[in-house]
């Protein structure tokens, strides 16, 4: 989930779908929130019960996973990522449509509000990944704070990717800079703003799961399939200079068809090799659930 969330386009919520921890992880995120808002009452019978109830052996692992990548693959990603675009976006082109099973196939009564339900979140989704990214050089603290509690809320929400979200709003180099050059200020108040939008966000995605399941899960498919147009990989990007200013720049990116000097073979087995991995990961789990006692 922390490598997917330093990559534009992918989305960490994908990750937990595709690994089975979803559901787990928003009510986790949840109760965690929950003991937080406890701690600043200074309630103490509430503290120790509302502690119990997070689930640790989820969290703990997660974060430092998640942390982890994020420290030790960022530059390297960042390297992959401006050398050898096409073929990345050819990897995340197949992971991502194979991962557009997962919420479908958890819908329980699908029926034409299902597919109405997809098709405009797809298109949703389809017209927000063409908005035009930008680049603010410095920003501030409160633009930093405010920028973290939007893109975090895509970690949680399959086909909404943060760092796509961090593009538009012209945040991701100067977070990307930070991360590499252990920029405390900078990286503390982009989790304090992390921290409060996943905090507020899980608990109305936890009502929406607990109420209206089916309904949820048809959005999220939709918003993954509208979110492949960022990753296909051949597209055309022109930079547009803002009059008066020398940053920041604009690009403008469009879906093109290969042409006959781009590495087409490449990128197909690339793209098919994501599909299989995640249909294999699909695949076992099936295996496991069925393998399963009743």
């Amino acid at each position: 989930m922390g490598t997917a969330e330093i990559i534009p386009g992918v989305s960490g919520g994908t990750v937990a779908l595709i690994v089975g921890i979803y559901e787990r992880l928003i009510d986790a995120i949840t109760q965690a929130f929950v003991f937080a808002f406890t701690l600043l009452r200074f309630d103490k019978q509430a503290i120790g019960s509302q502690f119990k109830k997070i689930d640790w052996s989820l969290i703990i692992p997660l974060l430092i996973g998640m942390v982890s990548a994020i420290v030790m693959l960022a530059q390297l990603l960042e390297y992959l990522l401006e050398t050898y675009p096409v073929e990345c976006r050819g990897v995340f082109f197949g992971l991502i449509t194979a991962s557009v099973a997962i919420p479908w196939l958890r819908i329980e009564h699908k029926n034409a509000g299902s597919f109405l339900l997809v098709v405009l979140a797809a298109g949703f989704a389809f017209f927000a990944t063409g908005l035009s990214p930008q680049e603010i050089a410095d920003p501030s603290y409160p633009q930093i704070f405010g920028g973290a509690m939007i893109a975090i809320c895509a970690m949680i929400v399959p086909g909404v990717s943060g760092a796509f979200l961090l593009l538009v709003m012209g945040l991701y180099a100067p977070t990307m800079s930070a991360l590499n050059a252990r920029d405390l200020p900078y990286i503390a108040t982009f989790m304090a703003g992390a921290a409060t939008g996943i905090g507020a966000f899980s608990r109305l995605l936890k009502w929406l799961l607990d109420k209206y399941h089916d309904v949820t899960m048809a959005i999220l498919a939709g918003l993954m399939i509208g979110s492949l147009r960022a990753l296909w990989p051949w597209q055309q990007c022109e930079e547009i200079m803002i009059p008066g200013k020398d940053e920041p720049k604009i690009a403008n990116c469009q879906m093109l068809l290969p042409s006959e000097s781009d590495p087409v073979s490449m990128v197909i087995l690339l793209a098919v090799g994501g599909f299989l991995l995640v249909a294999s990961v699909l695949w076992w789990e099936h295996r496991q659930n069925k393998a399963a006692p009743k």
